[in-house]
């Protein structure tokens, strides 16, 4: 299997969805002073400025496997978990998955070999 055909599977495999209804939420209440549900409250709860780099902007909100969110957050991507899953929180927009994917995979080699 190519490097880029395993990446390509980890995207098919465990990242199930985007969860656009996290972000909207947590703006449409930033704005109206609204109240969250339970779920949004304990993603937006969980995320500090540490984990997203001094407060950068949350551009998208993945739904992701238990294992692969584990695996990210080891390698320091911005991750929540909650009861109803792992939430990789996407600090970038207009590239591709494989493309955190793939940076998860040379932090993880490197981490091996460091």
């Amino acid at each position: 299997m190519t490097d880029h055909d395993r990446v390509r599977h980890i995207v098919e495999r465990d990242i199930y969805r985007r969860m656009n209804q996290i972000g909207g939420t947590l703006h449409l209440a930033e704005m109206t002073g609204g109240a969250l549900s339970d779920l949004v409250l304990a993603v937006h709860n969980e995320l500090s400025e540490e984990q997203t780099d001094g407060g950068v902007d949350i551009c998208q909100y993945w739904l992701v496997s238990d294992h692969l969110g584990e695996r990210m957050a080891r390698a320091g991507f911005c991750l929540v978990e909650t009861e109803d899953g792992w939430f990789y929180a996407r600090t970038t927009a207009g590239t591709g998955l494989e493309d955190d994917i793939t940076s998860l995979l040379k932090r993880e080699e490197s981490n091996d070999k460091g």
